[in-house]
């Protein structure tokens, strides 16, 4: 099986030099968004907008997948809770 490496953006940049196997595209996407979802959630703690940016890189360092994703957080004045 092939190997993809996710490389983020975020507050910090991060390059993956252990890297998963993916059988097929629709699994390394799979792959990809839960990865992004992941990352925004444990951004959950700031205020405002967030954004991540990851860029799947294949075994000969070719991109093959860019996934890009902002999270806006805003308050309401008047909360329901």
């Amino acid at each position: 099986m092939p190997k993809y490496f996710f490389d983020t953006k975020d507050d910090l940049d991060y390059r993956d030099h252990i890297g998963c196997e993916f059988q097929n595209q629709a699994t390394l996407r799979r792959g990809a968004l839960k990865a992004v979802t992941g990352l925004l959630a444990a951004g959950g703690d700031k205020d405002g907008s967030y954004s991540v940016v990851l860029k799947v890189r294949d075994e000969h360092d070719k991109i093959v997948l860019v996934v890009r994703s902002v999270c806006q957080l805003e308050i309401p004045s008047q909360s329901l809770c």
